[in-house]
């Protein structure tokens, strides 16, 4: 950080696109950095390290003021600012930190409308039915550096993006524009007879696999398990709807039916003692009943309801009703 900004602007060329150079402060480069302060100011308040937690709160927020100050342009993030000299490239990737604090519930980093607005963007300018969605392009009028016009890697598709994009248009509410993402990708490797290879930096390559965090997001419910804390978000309920979840400590099943939210352990244990309903209709919880017995609970601000401990164990079945 050579101005102290807060943001890194010193040897940016390099980053995790190797074909593609860019310069001075990144937006790509700059909201990872936001998110990984985000994430380790959590772990600091986790371990009751205090003086890193506010440490790094701190350059979050100067970080935050940064990124508005020398990349929003009105419509979306520059590619980079260097000085007086700038790229105005459209790249699809430029809100990957936004999007991993989202999808892991550390929550947003970048004001929400400027998140909806850029997706917005990237949607009308890098999104075609018959090309897909590409990583990058320049909107008419913008300005171009040497670097990133016709870039290969710029131009090209990588599923992989694709469907991580596609994961954070749900979580932005904005779902249909997700399955056009998706049914292109499909669509594009049906084709060719390669469902199960999606060819990038070689055959099988493994970036794809960010299409496990579809399965993640329109399940509607995530397990924080240092808070012992399930979030539903019930805008995303969809009755019928049976999906499996995965945690570090043991994997069942969720299922949408009759205005309730039901969920299975298989193996392993799942402990809970609240459950948050994130929902535009301020829903709540109406009964919590664990294997057919109603649990005490107690309804707090903020769709957050509290109940005692419990350890979902192998074929234990919790019901929520909201």
């Amino acid at each position: 950080d050579g101005n102290n900004d807060g943001l890194p602007d010193i040897d940016t060329k390099r980053n995790t696109y190797d074909a593609w150079n860019f310069s001075g402060t990144s937006a790509y480069i700059s909201v990872l950095w936001l998110a990984a302060l985000k994430a380790a100011g959590y772990l600091a308040k986790e371990v009751s390290d205090r003086e890193n937690e506010k440490r790094w709160e701190s350059l979050l927020r100067k970080g935050k003021l940064a990124v508005d100050r020398l990349l929003w342009n009105g419509e979306y993030y520059n590619l980079w600012v260097n000085g007086e000299d700038r790229d105005e490239c459209c790249m699809t990737d430029q809100l990957d930190g936004e999007y991993f604090a989202r999808l892991t519930g550390l929550g947003n980093i970048l004001p929400d409308d400027k998140v909806k607005k850029t997706l917005d963007f990237i949607y009308k300018h890098n999104y075609s039915a018959e090309q897909g969605l590409v990583n990058a392009s320049y909107p008419e009028g913008k300005k171009i550096s040497l670097f990133t016009y016709r870039n290969c890697q710029a131009d090209a598709n990588w599923s992989g993006i694709e469907y991580a994009m596609a994961a954070f248009y749900i979580l932005a509410g904005e779902e249909e524009k997700a399955g056009r993402i998706v049914e292109t990708v499909a669509e594009r490797h049906q084709s060719i007879g390669q469902v199960w290879n999606h060819q990038e930096c070689g055959d099988h390559y493994y970036r794809p696999l960010s299409s496990f965090a579809l399965l993640k997001v329109l399940s509607g419910v995530d397990f924080n398990l240092a808070e012992s804390k399930a979030v539903i978000r019930s805008d995303g309920i969809r009755e019928g709807y049976f999906a499996p979840w995965i945690t570090a400590a043991g994997y069942g099943t969720v299922e949408y039916k009759n205005g309730s939210v039901s969920i299975k352990c298989k193996e392993g244990r799942l402990v809970l003692s609240k459950i948050v309903i994130l929902s535009s209709d301020a829903n709540k919880v109406q009964k919590i009943v664990l294997n057919h017995q109603t649990l005490p609970q107690k309804n707090q601000k903020d769709g957050l309801t509290a109940f005692g401990e419990i350890g979902l164990k192998p074929e234990d079945e919790l019901t929520i009703f909201i």
